[in-house]
């Protein structure tokens, strides 16, 4: 079905989801542009793509989201995982359509959804004259009986209110609708800045105190935070600038708990967010505001903010919640001629914790020294056990080091764990020279290595990415000598993103020759019935050959009877 072919702008519907066809018809009209019906394939939607001009828009109409399981979703709506695969799909045709603007029309439910197809353009053409307000990580911290007499002006064009004021002047925000909301910070699927906006939570009273708890009613990780429902804020666009914020891959998503930019549809028209773990330099803020303000469209917004951040993350890390062609809220004037995306190209210090950095130079100095195997396995072994107490404190593997130089790209090679072929690939620079990071797209699989190495480290399991509590979960670390042969040790252990292992880790060492390998059976349990909501990960750490390996993945903790039943 077409309307309009002579349109450089293209509306998307797909035949299994019927209701999709109407409300394509009615945004085509609105903008007036092509009308594309296809099936919901791979394989079709990259012949549909291929049909829209290059120089134009592509929005996708799919419907309000399924919070199931299943991957078929439903006939009104898809399913998050179907969401998962139509971003895939999205990023790899920007392969060569940098330019073109993409935008996936969805809703937490019928109700939104309909209001977004028919009032989402009007809604934001009466925004443009309200505040935008932006949110930044940072700032001083207030109580709210000591309320800060800081420049905020919750009338004026921008308003800049820190995370840590939000309390002070929580009912203001509460009772304005603002054109755009730009929230910066530390994401997760489900929350935003250590839960202080949540989207998978409920809150109540109990004995006079405030309760709440998060996914599968556990408890919030960071209770000591306030935690707003993402959908406390009224607007009618909102930049979730935190990372994984719009993903539709974690393992909260894959227990069924859409991501925390869904939930923000209820109150919003569209929105703006991350579906991978960004990298971002010194364009704070400020930067999206400026990027926000000299846009016509959310469509070239979400295009210059890629632009911003090209460096270091990979194509169309950012994804358009809306229609392209609908107004941008924020836009202030056209007498700007283009947005600005340069970025700071300074290197970052390269720095390494004291005790490790004494104990790699104590295993050179080994090897130069021609010391015996025993020797080069004990200095080895002091450099792990350095490495698996800062994996203890802090966010894993991103903060056992710093890098500089970040380059990534996306490999279309099958992940070794669940076969979907998409792939970050990130290089960089840190204390050991050149390094590479791969992270699977789907299932969050990563390997981290030195670029130079023929050795290669893997896990795998026999068992889902379910880790229950109180039963045991077998894995296989396999490590393959490659030109030089092997001497190192390993550890594996399992614990939540930013520590506490449940286990202490045994260190295995490893002697192998030319192309040999070697493969470690190894039980994981899981005892403490943990009952706060976190990430939790297995983490393999290991030093072959004087160099540092790391592999993992994300796993779904089980709680049984409080795991959320399929929908």
């Amino acid at each position: 079905m077409l309307s309009n072919p002579a349109s450089k702008s293209v509306v998307l519907a797909f035949r299994q989801i019927p209701q999709t066809i109407g409300a394509a018809n009615l945004l085509a009209e609105q903008c007036d542009r092509q009308l594309l019906v296809a099936d919901f394939d791979e394989t079709s939607l990259e012949a549909a793509f291929r049909k829209a001009p290059t120089d134009g828009s592509v929005c996708i109409v799919a419907g309000p989201v399924s919070a199931t399981k299943s991957w078929e979703g439903s006939n009104d709506g898809i399913s998050l995982q179907q969401m998962g695969m139509l971003l895939r799909s999205c990023r790899c045709a920007s392969e060569n359509r940098p330019g073109t603007a993409f935008g996936i029309v969805t809703a937490p439910d019928s109700d939104r959804f309909h209001s977004h197809v028919h009032k989402g353009k009007s809604v934001l053409e009466a925004l443009r004259t309200e505040a935008v307000l932006a949110i930044p990580r940072t700032g001083p911290t207030w109580s709210a009986d000591d309320r800060p007499q800081i420049p905020v002006e919750l009338g004026g064009p921008v308003s800049t209110l820190p995370t840590s004021a939000l309390l002070c002047y929580l009912d203001d925000v509460k009772s304005r609708r603002f054109s755009t909301i730009i929230v910066e910070g530390h994401g997760r699927s489900y929350c935003v800045n250590e839960g202080q906006f949540c989207g998978g939570g409920e809150g109540g009273v109990a004995d006079g105190e405030s309760k709440f708890t998060c996914l599968d009613r556990l408890d919030c990780a960071s209770s000591r935070h306030l935690r707003l429902p993402v959908d406390t804020f009224s607007a009618g666009l909102m930049i979730l600038d935190a990372c994984e914020a719009g993903s539709f891959v974690s393992p909260a998503v894959r227990m069924g708990f859409p991501p925390i930019s869904v939930g923000a549809l209820r109150q919003i028209e569209a929105v703006i967010a991350t579906d991978v773990a960004v990298v971002r330099r010194n364009d704070d803020v400020k930067r999206i505001v400026e990027c926000a303000r000299r846009c016509r469209t959310l469509g070239d917004l979400v295009v210059a903010i890629n632009r911003l951040r090209t460096r270091g993350n990979p194509r169309m890390p950012y994804h358009l919640l809306g229609d392209p062609e609908w107004p941008c809220p924020a836009y202030l004037s056209n007498t700007y001629a283009s947005v600005q995306t340069e970025v700071d190209q300074r290197e970052m210090s390269l720095s390494l914790s004291a005790p490790l950095k004494e104990a790699l130079n104590a295993i050179h100095q080994q090897a130069l020294a021609g010391g015996s195997v025993s020797q080069l396995l004990n200095c080895m072994s002091r450099a792990l056990a350095d490495v698996i107490t800062r994996a203890e404190t802090v966010a894993w593997p991103h903060g056992l080091w710093s890098v500089a130089s970040v380059a990534t790209d996306v490999v279309r090679t099958p992940c070794p764990s669940c076969g979907i072929p998409e792939q970050f690939v990130r290089s960089y620079k840190s204390f050991d020279g050149n390094r590479v990071f791969v992270d699977c797209g789907h299932c969050r699989l990563l390997f981290d290595y030195p670029a130079k190495s023929t050795t290669t480290l893997s896990i795998s399991s026999a068992c889902s990415n379910t880790f229950p509590v109180g039963e045991s979960a077998e894995f296989v670390v396999t490590i393959c000598a490659g030109s030089e042969g092997c001497v190192g040790v390993v550890a594996i252990s399992s614990g939540a993103e930013t520590g506490g292992p449940s286990i202490h880790p045994k260190i295995h060492e490893v002697a192998l020759g030319l192309g040999q390998s070697k493969s470690l059976s190894i039980t994981c349990i899981l005892d403490d019935p943990h009952q706060t909501a976190q990430i939790y990960y297995l983490k393999v750490m290991a030093i072959l050959n004087g160099q540092i390996h790391l592999t993992g993945a994300p796993v779904v903790v089980s709680h049984g009877s409080q795991q959320r039943s399929e929908a």
